[in-house]
Order: C-alpha cells, then sequence, then structure tokens
C-alpha cells in the first residue's frame, strides 16, 4: 500500500502509524478483525526488518 492509499482510508481502518510502518484494518477479508502490518519501505520477506522497525511493528 502506497502513502497516497493509506492516507485515503476511513479512519476506521488507519489504526496506527509511524516512521517504520503503518496497521490497517483489513475490512474486506473473512476474518473479522484482521489487521495488516504494513512495513514502510519495500521488502522481500519479514525477515529483513531491521530490529528497531521489527519492535515498532509489535515484533521485537
Amino acid at each position: 500500500m502506497r502513502e497516497a492509499e493509506f492516507e485515503r482510508l476511513p479512519g476506521y481502518r488507519r489504526i496506527a502509524v509511524d516512521e517504520h510502518g503503518r496497521v490497517v484494518h483489513a475490512v474486506d477479508c473473512a476474518l473479522p478483525g484482521r489487521l495488516v502490518l504494513l512495513p514502510r519501505r519495500h521488502l522481500e520477506s519479514m525477515a529483513e526488518l531491521t530490529g528497531t522497525e521489527a519492535a515498532s511493528l509489535g515484533g521485537g
């Protein structure tokens, strides 16, 4: 998701944002309440997150 797309989301879908990533509520999926973690930079795998990025997204 690009920055402009995130900014256009309704407030109830934009859960959290900081310099490392964003958390959005995925409302159009089969799992109610599903949250998606989106790093701000392109990654091939979540294993590429730095320690700071992982901590920011709740993984550290």
